[in-house]
């Protein structure tokens, strides 16, 4: 089985919401003060599988917290405030655009043509100033009035998303790191944005990456940045060369990647 038989099974095209650490929303929870609910719960109370919740910057809005979207989007999904008022009329309220009547086109030029190939449906709201896209595939049913209610209660803060590991008997750890920060400054200076904004931008970066290499090698694994370095430890029945795990991973990956790969170095 060649790679499967030192990672134990196959892969998951996206993280699910299930991969929520109980140990960071508890942590996470304990922080923010009655009344409010963390990103990750409520990612995980709704069972919402795509979404994207775009925040202000200058004349711009930029996605600084999301669930399930590769790097293409989050890099080309900045946006204008005028763009916006076209979409959002009023806050506090849910906006529908459908593949079937391709009103959903509108918004499918911010996010790359693998979420677009994904998706059937893209609702819509604002509430102060914050604007929440649900995005939907094909007969996926959500609680929409739930997650609206929701979304009004979230703490809004940059928040570290940790995996939960699954443990294996007797497993040989395997250590490697991966270098961003290229990638990192590349990206800065394509969005042109403050380092106050661009700190959740990077954040929620780092989250969306540490949940797809989390899900490649199926939660056998524990994943953290130092500031722009990945450190991954997989834990295996057999131990992995460097060259195998790239090869995986790419494999995995490469349409969460995509041509970020160019600027990801591992580090020997």
């Amino acid at each position: 089985m060649g790679l499967l038989s030192h990672i134990e099974g196959g892969l998951n095209n996206s993280p699910s919401v299930h991969e929520i650490s109980a140990g960071l929303l508890a942590k996470t929870e304990k922080l923010m003060g009655a009344g409010k609910i963390s990103f990750s719960a409520f990612i995980k109370e709704n069972g919402i599988l795509r979404c994207a919740v775009f925040s202000p910057a200058d004349n711009y809005y930029v996605i600084t917290h999301s669930f399930g979207l590769d790097l293409n989007s989050l890099i080309s999904s900045k946006s204008t405030k005028d763009f916006w008022k076209g979409i959002t009329e009023d806050e506090d309220r849910w906006y529908d655009f459908y593949s079937l009547d391709h009103s959903v086109n509108v918004l499918l030029q911010l996010f790359s043509d693998n979420i677009k190939d994904l998706t059937s449906e893209i609702n819509v709201c604002m509430h102060n100033e914050k604007i929440l896209l649900v995005i939907k595939e094909k007969d996926e049913r959500l609680e929409m009035d739930s997650i609206f209610e929701n979304f009004k209660t979230l703490f809004f803060d940059p928040e570290v998303y940790a995996p939960e590991y699954k443990e294996i008997s007797n497993p040989i750890e395997n250590i490697f790191k991966l270098d961003f920060s290229n990638f990192f400054k590349l990206t800065s200076i394509t969005l042109i944005l403050s380092e106050n904004t661009f700190v959740y931008v990077r954040q929620n970066m780092k989250n969306e990456i540490i949940r797809w290499i989390s899900s490649a090698f199926l939660e056998n694994s524990e994943i953290y940045f130092n500031e722009d370095i990945c450190h991954i430890k997989l834990y295996t029945l057999n131990p992995l060369s460097a060259d195998l795990f790239i090869a995986h991973l790419k494999k995995a990956s490469i349409s969460f990647f995509g041509k970020a790969w160019e600027d990801i170095k591992l580090v020997l």
